[in-house]
C-alpha cells in the first residue's frame, strides 16, 4: 500500500508541470491607451500575454498565487509583463464617468406631480384581482 510521502514528489511535480503549461503565453488583444500623430488620447490595440486557465489549472494558479511571497511575485510579472500601469493611469482619467445610483438632482414638482399620477394607477391589490384566462395556453408575466 502506498503511503503518503510517495505521492509527495509526483504530486510537486504535477503542480509544477500543470502551472508551468499554464503560464504559456497567449497572446490576447487589448486596448491601451496611446497617443498619435495630433496628440489626442485614442485607444490602440495592443497584444498581451496572460496565461488562459480553466478547470484544474485555474484552482492550481489560485492555490499558487496565494501564497504570500510567491502569490505576490507571479501576479506583479503578469501586470508588468502587460503594462497594467497603464491600464490604471487610462482609468485614473475617467473620474467624470463615475455611476450615478441617484439623480443629481430631484425631479421638479410638475414630474413628480405626473409621476405620482401614472403610479396611483398601479397597485398590488387591482394586479392580485385581475383575472387570469388560463384556457387560452399562453405564457404570461407581470413583470
Amino acid at each position: 500500500m502506498a503511503t503518503p510521502s510517495d505521492f509527495e514528489v509526483p504530486t510537486l511535480a504535477l503542480v509544477l508541470i500543470i502551472t508551468t503549461v499554464a503560464t504559456l503565453p497567449l497572446v490576447y488583444k487589448a486596448l491601451a491607451p496611446s497617443k498619435t500623430e495630433q496628440s489626442s488620447p485614442v485607444m490602440d490595440l495592443k497584444a498581451i500575454q496572460a496565461p488562459r486557465l480553466t478547470g484544474l489549472a485555474l484552482s492550481l494558479f489560485a492555490k499558487v498565487t496565494r501564497i504570500p511571497i510567491l502569490g505576490k511575485f507571479i501576479l506583479q510579472s503578469i501586470k508588468n509583463d502587460n503594462d497594467f500601469q497603464h491600464v490604471r493611469d487610462f482609468a485614473a482619467t475617467l473620474t467624470h464617468l463615475v455611476p450615478l445610483y441617484l439623480p443629481l438632482q430631484p425631479p421638479s414638482a410638475e414630474v413628480l406631480a405626473e409621476h405620482t399620477q401614472l403610479a396611483a394607477s398601479f397597485s398590488i391589490e387591482a394586479l392580485a384581482d385581475t383575472p387570469i384566462d388560463v384556457k387560452d395556453g399562453s405564457f404570461r408575466r407581470w413583470t
